[in-house]
């Protein structure tokens, strides 16, 4: 709170006139034990979740009641902050259904932004998604064309850079001159190789200009990521795509070329930026190769016949894609920041030395990147490319699907919702009641040097 006192008055301070939070109308059941008359309204239950886990209630904007407590809240915040403000935020609608779906109701108002009626954003990764992808175009030239038309409108830092850098432009910014000033400022104080700079031009150029989006409008997500199936894991679109926008072969050029200048001045990985560059890219040039290699296998299991191939045979043409997990996991464990230990840990810490809390805080945070729910209710919605996680979860359930595969050799045997109950299901409820660290190999920090890793890898393409 003292922060946000400071915030708040270093506002005022600049001219700004700071836009508060108001009462939304979230309220307990047992608000009706106080106020027996009051409208409370229960909410519609999220993305198959039980009843139990998602029917919040809240107050029917028109109660008295509602004004009550709204007054209520703004008077304690102007104890709080002072009076400061006559703009406050409310948004009781995200992701449930309103009371009436009346037009009229649901009638809605903002005040302008120095003569605009809308708000600039980027819905981009939906979960924490790590694929590469942008559209700076869009980011540049759309922001200038919304403010001439007043019209609506964690990974990939460019995108978020460049998205709020052009709020304070009046002229679209210049995507090349930008990418070179963005690596500089991110990379300095020292002056960046050129080659690392035209390695970034290249990348920007493929990923990050992304021609496609009105298919493919938010960051792609590994296959590996998914339950394993014979069939509709790939060219997926909308939320989470797997569908490619570009063409793989030259991320792999742009990877190897980036890999080379860091071998050619290795004291650059000591930067913290660079790493965790290199290691993204790295990252989703082995997706990229997993989701390869998965076409080729599934066309090798589909077009041979059983009588024509064994089950060894089956799981050696699996090789190589599994392969390709334990080689992410090792890339993956060089960067403190793509870990499944470091998101753990710190769920853990917030229970403050209790061991019973911490376990929940745990089970919580290996649930919301796996199942997201009792049963998989919105499954891998949150899905990462963690140290830890691929070879600890994806692995395994690749590996399962390979033996499956491989027992019954006739893609006609297989049933994706049996082998999703009966096999995932059961592993990634087992999963998320473990304990980090418990089991061998399991370390909560780094491991591996990365640019040794990366020079054996680049042999292998």
């Amino acid at each position: 709170m003292q922060l946000q006192q400071k915030i708040v008055k270093r506002m005022v301070e600049l001219g700004m006139t700071p836009v508060l939070p108001s009462f939304t109308g979230f309220v307990p059941n047992a608000i009706t034990d106080l106020y027996p008359n009051a409208t409370v309204i229960n909410s519609s239950t999220w993305s198959g979740f039980p009843v139990v886990y998602t029917n919040v209630t809240f107050l029917e904007l028109l109660d008295p009641l509602f004004t009550k407590l709204q007054v209520a809240v703004i008077q304690r915040q102007r104890t709080y902050y002072g009076n400061v403000t006559h703009y406050y935020t409310l948004d009781q609608y995200n992701e449930n259904s309103p009371f009436s779906g009346d037009v009229g109701y649901l009638k809605t108002w903002v005040c302008s932004y120095y003569g605009h009626d809308w708000i600039w954003c980027e819905l981009h990764d939906f979960g924490g998604n790590q694929g590469l992808e942008g559209n700076l175009p869009t980011l540049t030239k759309g922001f200038t064309s919304a403010m001439t038309n007043s019209s609506s409108l964690e990974d990939n830092q460019i995108v978020y850079d460049i998205l709020l850098d052009q709020a304070w432009s009046s002229s679209s910014l210049n995507i090349k001159r930008y990418t070179k000033e963005f690596v500089n400022a991110r990379y300095g104080p020292k002056i960046v190789p050129a080659d690392v700079i035209e390695c970034w031009h290249d990348l920007v150029n493929l990923v990050y200009m992304n021609n496609a989006s009105s298919v493919f409008n938010v960051v792609p997500k590994s296959i590996y990521e998914l339950a394993p199936n014979i069939n509709g894991l790939v060219n997926i679109t909308g939320h989470h795509p797997t569908k490619a926008f570009y063409d793989f072969s030259s991320l792999v050029d742009i990877w190897k070329k980036l890999v080379g200048a860091v071998a050619a001045s290795p004291r650059m990985l000591q930067h913290p930026y660079v790493h965790y560059d290199l290691v993204d890219i790295t990252r989703q040039v082995l997706a990229n190769q997993f989701l390869d290699l998965y076409v080729d296998f599934m066309q090798f299991y589909i077009t041979t016949s059983p009588s024509a191939s064994t089950s060894s045979e089956t799981i050696d043409r699996a090789e190589p894609l599994l392969d390709v997990l334990r080689t992410a996991d090792r890339v993956l464990y060089t960067d403190v920041n793509f870990l499944l230990g470091s998101w753990i840990a710190r769920a853990r810490a917030l229970a403050h030395g209790n061991d019973t809390i911490a376990d929940y805080y745990e089970f919580e945070a290996r649930n919301q990147i796996t199942l997201w729910g009792p049963t998989g209710q919105i499954n891998n919605y949150a899905s990462k490319q963690w140290g830890g996680l691929v070879g600890s979860y994806y692995l395994p359930q690749w590996e399962m699907f390979v033996e499956s595969l491989a027992v019954q050799r006739n893609v006609s045997a297989f049933h994706p919702a049996t082998f999703q109950h009966t096999v995932l299901l059961p592993l990634g409820i087992q999963w998320q009641w473990e304990k980090w660290g418990q089991v061998e190999n399991q370390t909560w920090g780094v491991q591996g040097d990365l640019l040794s890793i990366l020079l054996e890898l680049v042999k292998k393409f």
